[in-house]
């Protein structure tokens, strides 16, 4: 069996996120640094393309959901 990149329990995050924004009908960010398990990634102030919002989408400002940004 070939191991798998994206690890479960980001997919169940994934799942969950996107039925949320099923019953609010609002927008709910996922990073797709979080989704591949680049968790550094999305929490730094700087990414491939220079600044950015930590955690946050560029688009919507939309704060990612991932339970690696909790307190």
């Amino acid at each position: 069996m070939q191991d798998d990149p994206i690890p479960w329990r980001t997919r169940i995050l994934a799942v969950l996120a996107a039925l949320r924004m099923l019953v609010t009908g609002r927008h709910v960010y996922l990073s797709t640094g979080c989704i591949a398990g680049r968790h550094d990634y999305c929490s730094a102030p700087a990414g491939a393309q220079g600044d950015k919002q930590p955690a946050r989408s560029k688009f919507s400002q939309a704060p990612c959901v991932c339970w690696c940004h909790d307190p």
